[in-house]
């Protein structure tokens, strides 16, 4: 009788494959929510504070890795590009709004850990919200670049560079001369990525310094 039905089956063998393909559909699922849900999606009932704040950071902490990632590659595209066809715009400014951006980047990563739980679900349900520091940190980055340009911010510890000249040897004029100048040694250009990378990391040290602008401007108009 036991020939007619055959071997008998395998309870183990049985057991094992639908729980592997449920952990496989687990683990892309764990995956795909990781990176496009909300906070609410993310989270459940049974998590105690810890727990979710440990859920929201490595989300938030995966999410900018991938955006950081998006942002270096773009970078790079336009650097590329820049050179490639000899644009009349030189690559210090990409890289300046570069190391900004990646400081800015920085500079959230940094401060995650100091968030409550609250911020930590409103980064992780607004994805604009997430980046706008590593885009403010761009924008901060070429203001003190024109700052250094301008004059207005100069020292020892702070770049100089060199009145960018024509073929012929005339002066660069126009608009497009805030774009197309170079820094005058090896030493400038660290200096210049360093305070890039710092309008990013801290937002303030720019604010402080257009603070103390307007407070000058002001008291010589009276």
């Amino acid at each position: 009788m036991q020939d007619d039905l055959g071997p008998p089956p395998n309870p183990k063998s049985d057991a094992d494959g639908p729980r592997t393909a449920d952990k496989d559909e687990d683990t892309a699922g764990f995956l795909a929510r990781m990176t496009l849900a909300s906070s609410e999606r993310l989270l459940n009932a049974d998590m105690n504070d810890e727990q979710q704040r440990r859920v929201l950071l490595a989300t938030l902490s995966q999410r900018l890795f991938y955006a950081l990632a998006v942002a270096l590659s773009l970078a790079f595209l336009i650097i590329f590009f820049l050179l490639w066809f000899d644009s009349p715009i030189n690559i210090v400014v990409p890289i300046v709004m570069l190391c900004g951006v990646v400081g800015g980047f920085v500079g959230i990563q940094r401060h995650l850990n100091d968030l409550k739980i609250e911020d930590l679900k409103l980064l992780t349900d607004s994805f604009s919200y997430l980046i706008l520091s590593p885009m403010v940190g761009g924008v901060l980055a070429i203001v003190l670049y024109v700052l250094f340009l301008s004059g207005l911010l100069k020292g020892d510890l702070f770049p100089t560079f060199e009145k960018a000249t024509t073929a012929e040897g005339g002066s660069v004029r126009g608009f497009l001369s805030v774009f197309n100048q170079y820094a005058t040694d090896y030493e400038d250009y660290a200096k210049l990525m360093f305070w890039s990378f710092v309008a990013g990391f801290s937002e303030r040290f720019v604010t402080d310094v257009i603070g103390k602008f307007e407070g000058k401007a002001g008291n010589a108009g009276k």
